[in-house]
């Protein structure tokens, strides 16, 4: 709205206007989209990590936290490396250095958690990228894979009884 006078004294209101509806229809269903997604994401029982581009810790998620025993507050924005063993450091860093190429992993390695347990995790990491299509960093699903690791040992430890039997 402009408000102004002409050249004779008598007051001009201009007004330009825009119907917005479509852009309005169209954040809203961007929002439910977010919600919905955002709601199956922190649901699932994979945990998931989001990680900088120098794998600095952006967002821990509910469901990797459960499986590590930290809070999100504990472990966004740190380094992952203290969850990690030698091996499995080697591991994760092999793995970065593959996404900072646009590469895709899935692996295993273990986890130390906050108790001092272990556990084994399956993870697949996919490289992110931002609205330049630089590479930004990286999101990590974690599947908890301790009780097949146990099993796989006592398969093992049971078929060597076996053979040493015969």
């Amino acid at each position: 709205v402009n408000l102004s006078q002409d050249e004779s004294g008598f007051e001009e209101i201009s007004v330009i206007a825009r119907v917005i509806t479509e852009r309005k229809t169209f954040e809203k269903a961007l929002l439910r989209s977010e919600d919905k997604y955002r709601s199956m994401i922190e649901n699932m029982e994979l945990g998931l990590l989001e990680t900088d581009r120098d794998g600095k810790i952006v967002k821990a998620y509910n469901s990797f936290c459960a499986i590590v025993g930290y809070s999100p507050d504990e472990l966004e924005g740190g380094y992952a490396e203290f969850l990690l063993s030698n091996a499995s450091l080697e591991i994760l860093k092999k793995q970065q250095n593959n996404r900072l190429k646009g590469k895709t992993g899935v692996y295993e390695l273990q986890l130390i958690c906050k108790d001092g347990s272990e556990k084994w995790v399956m993870i697949s990491g996919v490289p992110f990228y931002d609205q330049n299509n630089r590479f930004a960093g990286t999101i990590g699903i974690h599947l908890d894979i301790t009780d097949r690791k146990k099993n796989e040992v006592q398969l093992i430890e049971a078929k060597n009884i076996a053979e040493d039997s015969l």
